[in-house]
């Protein structure tokens, strides 16, 4: 699934993701807002997700909780 983050606080970032083949804009279309962490790799890489950045998400553990890529 991909988003686009809209906020991040304390390691949490929330995506706003829009059903497949609708364009993401936070400001406009219809869709939902995720709770989401970053995966491992990017602690490893030292690098950092933004506000702003297109994403892409996955659940992993079956919870509301879903996982950067």
């Amino acid at each position: 699934m991909k988003g686009k983050i809209i906020k991040g606080i304390a390691g949490f970032y929330y995506v706003h993701a829009v059903d497949v083949g609708h364009a993401v804009d936070v400001g406009h279309a219809p869709g939902t807002v995720y709770e989401c962490k970053a995966k491992g790799v990017f602690r490893k890489d030292h690098r950092k997700p933004l506000v702003g950045d297109d994403v892409e998400m996955d659940v992993l553990d079956g919870h509301s909780l879903h996982y950067l890529f």
